[in-house]
């Protein structure tokens, strides 16, 4: 063979140099980062609203009916039993409610540290900003379409992430649904009863969201040196 006749060889394309980021799936296009997520989201909430009805059914001396106070009505520390099903009734007004009768043994769930003690909250964390029911439900509804979005732009892959989210929305959609029929929010648990050093009582869904803000703070300092991964579009 003439090697002056030998054509040569197209070049071959250059391999991706080493450490560069591969382009990573968009989560909303991903079945299994939906599914995984929603799962997560329904199991949480699931748990906390099962937890408020039950802690409402069972921890007080009688069941509590949750209803929403009359114009000329004012808070009262000795609620009422409806005469037919020995119920309490315990009437929301729009910045207190009815105080809600204990036990006379404390419902203990860890000794020394968690006793359960029922309360409603018009307000938001510690009981700030009583009154604001619809400011409250219009910020839960805002921040429901800021988590979809950041789960759906994030990639597919990032499962620390997806469940920060996933506990965070599960809180807010908790709280948001109290705040919606009840006008208040169920509390019930009571750290360091014996002591004056934590006096608020609160309930599943603020610890979903502590711990959902936890997770996503943990993510971002995890993979804060990493290179972004750019998402599929």
């Amino acid at each position: 063979m003439n090697p002056e006749n030998t054509q040569p060889s197209p070049p071959s394309p250059p391999s991706p140099a080493s450490g560069t980021p591969t382009p990573s799936l968009c989560a909303y296009k991903s079945p299994r980062a939906i599914i995984v997520f929603l799962a997560a989201t329904i199991t949480l909430l699931a748990a906390d609203l099962l937890i408020k009805h039950y802690a409402f059914e069972y921890v007080a001396p009688h069941p509590v009916d949750i209803l929403a106070a009359a114009p000329d009505m004012t808070p009262t520390e000795y609620p009422s039993l409806s005469t037919d099903a020995k119920r309490y009734q315990i009437y929301v007004f729009p910045t207190a409610a009815d105080r809600i009768p204990t036990r006379e043994e404390p419902v203990v769930v860890i000794p020394y540290l968690l006793n359960l003690q029922l309360t409603l909250n018009t307000g938001a964390v510690f009981g700030l900003g009583k009154g604001a029911r619809p400011i409250f439900i219009a910020i839960s509804l805002i921040a429901l379409v800021v988590i979809s979005l950041f789960f759906a732009r994030s990639p597919a892959k990032s499962r620390l992430f997806h469940l920060g989210l996933a506990c965070i929305l599960a809180g807010a959609l908790g709280n948001l649904y109290d705040r919606a029929v009840y006008s208040a929010v169920r509390d019930m648990f009571h750290m360091l009863p014996t002591t004056r050093l934590y006096p608020w009582i609160f309930n599943l869904a603020d610890v979903q969201l502590l711990i959902g803000v936890a997770l996503v703070i943990l993510h971002g300092w995890l993979y804060s040196d990493e290179q972004p991964q750019q998402p599929k579009q």
